[in-house]
């Protein structure tokens, strides 16, 4: 397993986190910011958005933390990170995609304003 991005990207660092709380092994690539290689060819066929996180798990490419997320803790989570009840699912995907939407901006907002 590999992952795309840089270790200073929200995004990233969320699929960081849940690959370390997952127990997976993979490899981290640094992209992105400082480490350039978005604009590459090579890249561009892992993502045509050409953002990061990109993670590869075998022969599947995923791009998108939340989606990243998603596919982890179905493929490889317990009922604790992935309840077979789509209910019970909603109550921890509405906050990641309300923190997506509305509160990372504001954050970053702020952060930005400030550095």
């Amino acid at each position: 397993m590999k992952l795309y991005g840089r270790s200073t990207s929200l995004n990233v660092q969320k699929v960081l986190w849940f690959l370390e709380e997952l127990g997976l092994g993979y490899e981290h690539i640094e992209l992105g910011g400082k480490f350039g290689g978005l604009d590459t060819e090579e890249f561009s066929r892992l993502n045509p958005m050409k953002k990061v996180p990109v993670l590869i798990d075998g022969d599947h490419v995923i791009w998108e933390s939340h989606t990243i997320l998603r596919y982890l803790a179905a493929s490889y989570g317990d009922e604790t990170w992935y309840p077979a009840s789509p209910y019970r699912r909603s109550l921890y995907e509405r906050w990641m995609d309300w923190a997506q939407l509305l509160l990372q901006p504001a954050f970053m907002g702020t952060f930005g304003a400030y550095y």
